[in-house]
């Protein structure tokens, strides 16, 4: 269970951080003052955490498991793919965004990082003496 909360505290700061970060490279071009409510606030902590869930989960059914850093980011940036793949999509061409390249490079980011971190977290966690 421990994991669970680890991989979430990973995935919910990794969002403004990474989109932080992005800004430096790719600019916003709408205004910076954006509010987000707290609804989507809520939604997007809810969701990371949910991931995280899962993403344990799964990752205790493979064999193996704790055996190598690299099986953890593996299984870490495989995870994050598969979402990613779907979420990316879903949002480039569902959502009406202003600018969808920035969205595409930003969410890439944050799933590339979050992946990687999720393969930390589980090894660390996971890891066979």
């Amino acid at each position: 269970m421990i994991a669970v909360f680890l991989l979430a505290a990973v995935f919910i700061p990794a969002v403004p951080l990474c989109d932080w970060a992005v800004s430096f490279f790719y600019p916003v071009k709408t205004s910076p003052g954006a509010e987000i409510s707290a609804k989507q606030l809520l939604a997007g902590i809810s969701s990371e955490s949910i991931r995280a869930l899962i993403t344990v989960y799964l990752y205790t059914l493979t064999a193996g498991k704790g055996a190598s850093l690299a099986h953890g980011l593996k299984h870490g940036l495989l995870y994050s793919a598969l979402i990613g793949s779907l979420y990316l999509i879903l949002g480039a061409f569902y959502f009406q965004l202003s600018d969808p390249v920035r969205f595409l490079i930003t969410d890439s980011v944050i799933l590339l990082v979050q992946g990687a971190a999720s393969g930390f977290v589980l090894y660390f966690v996971y890891r066979q003496s």
